[in-house]
């Protein structure tokens, strides 16, 4: 299957991380603040404590930002049209 991206630690991204854990896909969740306490995520999704890079996200169908900071947000989302990901 392929693969989806989720960025962020708050709750719209364990709630989105939680929700593709759920499908064939192959979740990739990244918290480059910081990921939330272990009873908090999704089972069997691990964080990956950093920004995504360009090869983290070539080969996502998708990739879900949930981050405050709107320039890290940004340019994440610029590495992910550069992955040719929907974002």
């Amino acid at each position: 299957g392929r693969s989806v991206a989720v960025v962020g630690g708050g709750e719209q991204a364990v709630a989105k991380a939680r929700l593709m854990a759920r499908t064939p896909a192959t979740v990739l969740w990244f918290t480059p603040d910081g990921a939330p306490p272990e009873a908090e995520r999704p089972q069997g999704v691990t964080p990956i404590e950093r920004a995504p890079s360009l090869l983290d996200l070539k080969g996502a169908a998708l990739v879900f930002i949930a981050i405050e900071d709107a320039a890290q947000a940004g340019a994440i989302a610029e590495r992910g049209r550069r992955a040719v990901a929907l974002v």
